[in-house]
């Protein structure tokens, strides 16, 4: 009885082993799947291929006033995570960093600075990005930049 218990303890131990053994062996499998030498360095160092792709969506805007043209300043102009507001031409910049595929990016405008400079009304609006061009890539994961121009009319309140 004691002969037995002590080969099944010697085959519980032997495929533990052996299991540790396979993971490590997979594991190393893994990463060097995961990697390729890099052509930038000059040590010829390892480069990691996981991630995502991802670009930057750079949009240059003019909020302006729908009955005279005349440019609105502080207006925050909201999309995804990123806020800013409006310089007193109007103008700003929103640099959103997300997948290449991205097509559709919803603005959220609002005048929040009271009567300073007349009151708008809010809107939401989609910025729909067709068939970017993207440049400055790494020929990898980053695609690069894009920039896009949008021109942002608000309503007066009192319309």
């Amino acid at each position: 009885m004691k002969k037995r218990k002590n080969i099944e303890r010697f085959k519980k131990l032997l495929l533990n082993k052996y299991n540790a053994g396979i993971a490590i062996g997979i594991t190393m499998l893994g990463f060097a799947a995961g990697c390729k030498k890099s052509e930038k360095d000059d040590d010829n160092g390892v480069q990691p291929l996981y991630g995502m792709p991802s670009a930057h969506f750079i949009f240059n805007g003019r909020v302006m006033s729908v009955e005279n043209d005349k440019a609105i300043q502080g207006i925050r102009v909201a999309l995804d995570f990123d806020t800013v507001y409006t310089d007193s031409d109007g103008k700003f910049e929103l640099d959103v960093n997300g997948l290449p595929q991205r097509k559709s990016f919803p603005f959220d405008v609002a005048d929040v600075d009271g009567d300073e400079n007349g009151n708008y009304r809010s809107m939401q609006s989609n910025v729909i990005v067709e068939n970017p061009d993207f440049e400055g890539g790494d020929g990898s994961w980053d695609y690069g930049k894009t920039e896009k121009d949008i021109e942002i009319r608000l309503t007066p309140e009192n319309e």
